[in-house]
């Protein structure tokens, strides 16, 4: 036998399926702010390390612009590196 379905049997499924998943959007708020405090960290400490409490005994802005140099040049080339390796692997 065929079973039938009323109207509100269908608006009533569908009205209790949830489009939202919550689960992860909580993982990843979570997750997201995790990391704003570990570079947090990162930056306080870094920034506390070019200071002194001694007159002309800090870290120079010369010394700041090579660290910033030298890690924004290894970050470039690594996202940049892992872009074409993924753009080759695409094309072949």
């Amino acid at each position: 036998m065929a079973s039938t379905y009323s109207a509100t049997d269908i608006a009533a499924s569908v009205e209790s399926a949830s489009a939202v998943s919550w689960g992860p959007i909580i993982a990843g708020a979570f997750a997201a702010a995790t990391l704003t405090f570990v570079l947090m960290l990162l930056g306080s400490g870094l920034g506390l390390t070019m200071i002194s409490p001694w007159s002309n005994e800090g870290a120079s802005i010369t010394t700041f612009a090579v660290l910033y140099g030298n890690l924004a040049g290894h970050c470039s080339m690594a996202i940049l590196g892992r872009w074409r390796l993924s753009d080759r692997a695409a094309s072949h």
